[in-house]
């Protein structure tokens, strides 16, 4: 049985109040539990959209602390925030948005998405098409945003050494953005010749997995890899003992153990990105996103409140019906030898008569614009 709608609720882990170790296992717990409804995992949040009642217990008893619970409407308005890109660490970045398509093409492959979320992800998906199709200029990404953080440290990337480590797509944005920026680049994969062929695409050196103790010469390393980067002591040491600020953009973090801790504030995680300040949306931009947001929010409302008025439509029209049956099989039993043209009259009547009495009270369900009329009708036929 599917919940009532205004059930929908939001459990919100993010990396601005969550730290990255308590995501990730809050994440193996969602889907360790089988929590119905869709569950959205990205490098900065992990988030369960789900009805209420649906939830696992052992969902709420294992909520890392700085976890949000969003209640209707706020999950909603929540869900098209995150698709038009308000939410991001880089605002109205486009990687959302084929993160939520992909987790709600997911849950509806499993069978586990209750139609209201269904509705909601839809309605958010179109709002963040549209607001992408307004956008003018480059689009920024968490590269960008990961570059930008070091030069906010006062390093100028034109001629400076930078590694990137990892030839994935996250790795290759950062190393196309460091080469626009000037940057002397050299790529690195745990595979030597995916290393060496992007190299030559694009004019950069290559260097082994583990570069061994030339790490500590470069002014910029940037890790994007999906597993550890590991690492000789020697490399460590090199690493830990030069002078070059490192970007772990890994989910979860690619550093060997104590790393990030020994370079102190040389070292920028994925976290780190998340909270630090992004460059303002325009106003103008941002006014408009807003109103998209709330047109988006009050479109899936009235659409939930269609479907309430329609379920409780269904109900009484199935209690009517039963009623009618029940008293017809009463009657047929007490007089068994009614002729069959009588019969069928009988049938037909108690319709026309059932289907009449329902008529006011169904057109004023369509017409309940405040609820009224629906708990009312709810209250007299126990529904």
């Amino acid at each position: 049985m599917i919940s009532e709608p205004s059930s929908i609720v939001a459990i919100v882990a993010h990396a601005r109040a969550v730290p990255a170790s308590d995501r990730a296992r809050f994440g193996t717990i969602l889907r360790e539990a089988m929590a119905p409804g869709l569950i959205v995992q990205t490098c900065h949040r992990v988030e369960l959209y789900a009805a209420a009642d649906h939830i696992p217990p052992a969902v709420f008893e294992s909520l890392p602390g700085g976890v949000k619970l969003l209640d209707p409407p706020d999950a909603a308005r929540h869900a098209i925030n995150v698709a038009v890109g308000l939410d991001s660490a880089v605002v109205g970045e486009d990687q959302i948005l084929h993160q939520l398509r992909t987790a709600t093409a997911a849950a509806q492959a499993d069978g586990r998405l209750d139609p209201a979320i269904e509705r909601l992800m839809n309605v958010a998906l179109r709002a963040g098409r549209l607001a992408r199709s307004w956008r003018s200029g480059p689009v920024k990404t968490l590269a960008d945003a990961a570059l930008e953080a070091v030069e906010r440290r006062k390093l100028e990337l034109s001629g400076a050494r930078v590694l990137v480590v990892g030839t994935g797509a996250m790795g290759r944005l950062a190393a196309d953005r460091a080469r626009a920026r000037g940057a002397r680049l050299t790529i690195s994969s745990r595979t030597i010749g995916r290393a060496r062929d992007i190299a030559q695409a694009n004019g950069s050196d290559f260097t082994a997995f583990d570069p061994g103790r030339d790490v500590g010469e470069f002014a910029v390393i940037v890790v994007a890899l999906l597993g550890p980067w590991i690492l000789a002591p020697e490399t460590i040491d090199a690493l830990v003992g030069g002078s070059g600020i490192l970007v772990d953009l890994s989910m979860p973090s690619a550093l060997p153990a104590g790393v990030a801790v020994a370079l102190g504030d040389r070292s920028i995680s994925i976290d780190d990105l998340a909270i630090s300040t992004d460059a303002p949306t325009p106003m103008q931009d941002h006014t408009r996103t807003t109103a998209l947001v709330d047109r988006s929010l009050a479109e899936y409302l009235a659409w939930l409140d269609g479907r309430q008025r329609r379920s409780m439509a269904a109900d009484l029209v199935r209690l009517a019906e039963s009623e009618r049956n029940a008293e017809l099989d009463r009657l047929w039993r007490a007089h068994p030898d009614v002729d069959p043209e009588m019969r069928s009259a009988i049938e037909r009547m108690s319709r026309h008569l059932t289907n009449r009495l329902l008529r006011s009270p169904l057109e004023r369900l369509g017409k309940d614009a405040d609820g009224r009329a629906e708990l009312a009708a709810r209250e007299l036929f126990a529904l």
